[in-house]
């Protein structure tokens, strides 16, 4: 072995560069490092990997998912306390609205992929809720400028940003013109080649208010 000496002393009577020759796993701390380094992953010395082995191996315990071939990437938000989602069809989303009808301020987001083409089911599933937003962001909306005198929503005033190159995208905020009569637009730094965005300035409740959708 060819030492360096500087490396070499009394107190430090080996050399770290034949110990890197001869254990090349030398610097590693513990078995997951060494699993990573085996299989030739990177490792991240931010990253808690026995935090992710242990909600893994948790989500893979539960009686409903035993034997069962799942990402675990994928599920892995559906064991955190703090999120909960529940689906709602027409009448059930109507009826936890109307607790809000004293909320100044509600919002719907629609991915409507082509309001020209489902315009008449937008306005469908509205009256269904018998409820007046106060704002409607749509995205994926496919509209041209040619779109821009057409009246998709009665009762709401359309601000609308098309794609400008290519077919489908597009941005769309619809504002109820009895709850939002007047607004600013804000004008952003944006790559019209990576997305489209739309953002107003209200005033709703005596508090101003930047809404937008990208």
């Amino acid at each position: 072995m060819n030492c360096i000496s500087f490396l070499v002393s009394q107190e430090n009577f080996y050399c770290s560069v034949c110990l890197q020759d001869i254990f090349p796993y030398n610097h590693i701390k513990d078995d997951v490092e060494f699993n990573m380094a085996v299989l030739g992953l990177p490792h991240l010395p931010n990253f808690d990997y026995f935090k992710v082995q242990n909600a893994a191996y948790a989500l893979n315990r539960m009686p409903q998912w035993v034997g069962h071939d799942l990402d675990v990437d994928e599920f892995y938000y559906d064991q955190l306390s703090m999120l909960h989602v529940q689906y709602l069809d027409a009448s059930q989303l109507s009826e936890r609205l109307a607790i809000t009808e004293n909320i100044d301020l509600t919002l719907l987001h629609i991915n409507a992929r082509s309001i020209r083409k489902n315009s008449n089911a937008i306005n469908v599933e509205l009256a269904q809720l018998r409820h007046k937003f106060s704002l409607i962001a749509i995205s994926e909306t496919w509209a041209t400028d040619n779109d821009l005198n057409t009246v998709f929503i009665p009762g709401y005033t359309m601000l609308l940003n098309s794609r400008s190159h290519g077919k489908g995208g597009g941005v769309a905020l619809f504002l109820n013109e009895i709850t939002i009569p007047s607004y600013t637009l804000k004008c952003y730094s944006t790559d019209d080649h990576l997305m489209e965005s739309l953002f107003i300035q209200i005033c709703n409740a005596g508090k101003s208010i930047i809404i937008g959708v990208v």
